[in-house]
């Protein structure tokens, strides 16, 4: 058996690393490295694996400095780097230049790798979306488009998504606008792997068209009452209720207390001045019923597109709770005791 054998082999049992001073020849270099020979000698043979020396049969010899070059070239290979960015890397190799700075190198081969992980990232995604749908082909194809998209093209289309079925309503147009501008202005262009992971499944949710659907069975009703709705003023009154809510949250409020109660009827108002109506027990109870038959996918929506944006989760699910909680609990309490005005202004009972 020759030294320069071109046979694959793995290492064997018997043998250990070259210690220094030892050389040998490409056989059992292979053997000790799982290297192949043909691999060893074509990497000598691009200056990436130097002989240490030959021998007097010109056989080549390699020592321990050159086993341990050989481990830091498999380990490259294997994360992907190209024969000439690893002669760059090791000042070796005929288009290497001693002293250069490696670091370009490492940081293209790292730009390459992240590209790969956020592909491999995405296409994750999409199965996962895929999986869960009714119809795994017909979902990947959908989510699949959209991923094709420029940045501001998917902007586009998720907002159409959305808009289309809610445009057959009664909404308000100047609502709408707002509501679309709040999930899907400026969604970021470079993504991470938390981010695409909800985009993919926001995508996948607004293409099913029963959501779609679900949107407008839910609108309506209210929309229907609420003829010459003033949007910055509900905006306004919106924002100070979240507020308030949350401090009512913080500080572990039940539906029964106070805070709560006084909560429940400030939303009632709010939904009474929209619908220009009073804010009595009947509607109330009217937003209660209309709450129950809610699709929890809405709630859904807003986590994803906090998680898109990378905002921190909106309170509003937490405090719609609270609310309609708290409109529960007046309403088993029953109707309010009637009450009289005097002339003086003072409520008699």
């Amino acid at each position: 058996m020759t030294g320069e054998s071109s046979r694959t082999k793995s290492p064997a049992a018997g043998d250990s690393a070259p210690v220094d001073g030892e050389r040998v020849q490409i056989g059992a270099l292979a053997r000790r490295t799982g290297v192949p020979v043909k691999t060893i000698r074509y990497y000598s043979d691009l200056g990436l694996l130097s002989p240490a020396g030959r021998t007097g049969g010109k056989y080549r010899l390699y020592g321990a400095d050159d086993r341990v070059r050989l481990e830091q070239i498999r380990i490259l290979r294997e994360l992907g780097f190209g024969l000439d960015a690893i002669a760059a890397l090791m000042g070796r190799g005929p288009k290497a230049s001693r002293g250069a700075d490696p670091r370009p190198v490492i940081e293209a081969q790292l730009a390459a790798v992240e590209r790969e992980r956020s592909h491999l990232a995405r296409a994750a995604a999409v199965l996962r979306a895929a999986l869960a749908g009714g119809d795994p082909a017909a979902a990947t194809l959908r989510v699949g488009a959209v991923l094709r998209l420029a940045a501001w093209e998917r902007a586009g289309v998720m907002r159409e998504h959305v808009a289309a079925p809610l445009r057959g309503t009664s909404v308000d147009p100047q609502f709408l606008e707002r509501l679309l501008d709040a999930a899907f202005g400026r969604i970021p262009v470079e993504l991470d792997d938390d981010q695409w992971a909800a985009f993919v499944e926001l995508v996948a949710l607004i293409s099913d068209p029963s959501f779609g659907t679900a949107l407008a069975a839910q609108a309506e009703p209210f929309w229907q009452k609420a003829r010459g709705f003033d949007a910055a003023t509900w905006q306004r009154d919106w924002g100070g209720l979240l507020q308030r809510g949350v401090a009512v949250l913080a500080r572990g409020g039940r539906p029964a207390e106070v805070a709560a109660q006084q909560l429940g009827q400030a939303y009632l108002a709010m939904v009474a001045r929209a619908m220009k109506r009073r804010p009595s027990d009947v509607l109330a109870r009217w937003i209660v019923e209309h709450a129950n038959q809610d699709d929890p996918r809405g709630a859904r929506f807003w986590e994803l597109v906090a998680a898109l944006h990378k905002r921190p989760p909106s309170p509003h699910g937490a405090v719609m709770a609270l609310v309609l909680d708290a409109l529960r609990a007046r309403l088993d309490q029953g109707p309010a005791p009637a009450t009289r005005v005097s002339r003086r202004g003072r409520a008699r009972r």
